[in-house]
């Protein structure tokens, strides 16, 4: 079997011949058979990974994105509504089928928490936190929303009511409307 690669001597050229770049196929460069048996031999060794908290944390937030992935609709359900470059903060909306509850998904990147960011959502009433990648069941510090927030007929960002939301650090947080939270008012 073949060495492995070092990828750091790549160059901007060679990657760009790829085509697609590495991330398809990141073990062909040692060849069709020994890529293949590298690939093998690397993730081999992780299948006891699985029982340690923070991969665990991973697998249960891939499950919960999956099954909101299942019930998305087409690109024309996406609406931005809030962006804060100075926070490196963002937010949009998500419309699936007729009938289906309008998701919010907002984002911060930064390592700062978020307290009180604002947005504007399409009605007021309870939000419920569906998924917040800060929360300890993904293995993080548990930071949020205390599984909903209440939106107020506020305007803003182009939409008629609003409400404040805890971004943790970071993080994204899902929430979707019509659903009981238990979080506090927005």
């Amino acid at each position: 079997m073949g060495q492995v690669p070092d990828l750091s001597r790549l160059t901007h050229d060679d990657i760009a011949a790829l085509a697609g770049g590495r991330c398809d196929r990141p073990f062909d460069i040692l060849g069709p058979h020994e890529g293949w048996l590298t690939a093998c031999a690397f993730y081999g060794f992780m299948w006891d990974a699985s029982d340690k908290p923070l991969h665990k944390g991973v697998q249960a937030l891939v499950r919960d994105l999956n099954h909101l992935c299942r019930k998305d609709a087409e690109p024309d359900g996406f609406r931005w509504i809030a962006t804060d470059p100075a926070q490196s903060a963002f937010a949009w909306i998500r419309r699936g089928d007729a009938g289906d509850p309008p998701v919010v998904v907002a984002c911060t990147l930064t390592p700062v928490p978020r307290p009180g960011f604002r947005i504007g959502v399409p009605q007021a009433g309870p939000w419920r936190e569906a998924i917040n990648t800060d929360a300890q069941v993904y293995g993080s510090s548990g930071m949020g929303n205390l599984g909903g927030v209440m939106a107020r007929d506020k305007p803003q960002d182009g939409q008629p009511a609003s409400m404040g939301i805890t971004l943790p650090p970071l993080s994204a947080v899902i929430l979707v409307a019509g659903k009981d939270g238990e979080g506090e008012d927005g």
